[in-house]
């Protein structure tokens, strides 16, 4: 699975795997190990599936559990470095999140610009801390979007919800003139 989003947000994005596969709520999920300024990182995520989860099936031969192989790419330079590794089969990996821009939106081009990696930390640093401070940290117990799932998308994943939300690459560019 590639997520090419905009800031470190794999705890984010995808806070509600978790309890899709255990069936059980999971608490605050902090993924420490992807957050940072480092070009790549990694992580690793065990998940045990409940008894009725759908993904009971892939918990191997004694039901130890799932292992996610996440990695981040921080900068399109180490998403280069990253994408090569898979396509040459030297890393494997369950979810790669690409932020283009180091350190992600912190780093971007709305922001004040900086060569000081200490500015970066501090952003960073903040935008975790008004993260922690939240106590609606995840976008399926909003009730914002669980109305909107209730009242039109129907149930996350569908086919309707698919179709409205999710994006598709598209080749593109300026049409040759003739």
């Amino acid at each position: 699975v590639f997520c090419f989003v905009p800031i470190n947000s794999f705890s984010h994005t995808h806070a509600h795997l978790p309890t899709q596969v255990t069936q059980k709520s999971m608490g605050r999920i902090n993924f420490e190990e992807v957050r940072g300024l480092d070009g790549i990182k990694e992580a690793k995520l065990t998940l045990k599936p409940g008894d009725k989860s759908p993904f009971k099936a892939f918990a191997g031969p004694d039901g130890e559990g799932i292992t996610l192989n996440i990695a981040v790419a921080n900068g399109l330079g180490n998403a280069k470095k990253l994408i090569k590794s898979l396509a040459e089969g030297k890393a494997k990996y369950d979810f790669v999140e690409v932020m283009a821009c180091p350190g992600g939106c912190i780093g971007g081009g709305g922001q004040p610009r900086s060569t000081d990696k200490q500015i970066l930390q501090k952003r960073q640093q903040a935008m975790y801390t008004l993260d922690e401070r939240h106590t609606l940290r995840r976008s399926h117990e909003n009730p914002f979007i669980q109305a909107l799932y209730e009242q039109f998308l129907g149930e996350p994943n569908s086919h309707k919800a698919h179709e409205l939300l999710h994006t598709h690459y598209m080749a593109g560019g300026i049409p040759e003139e003739k």
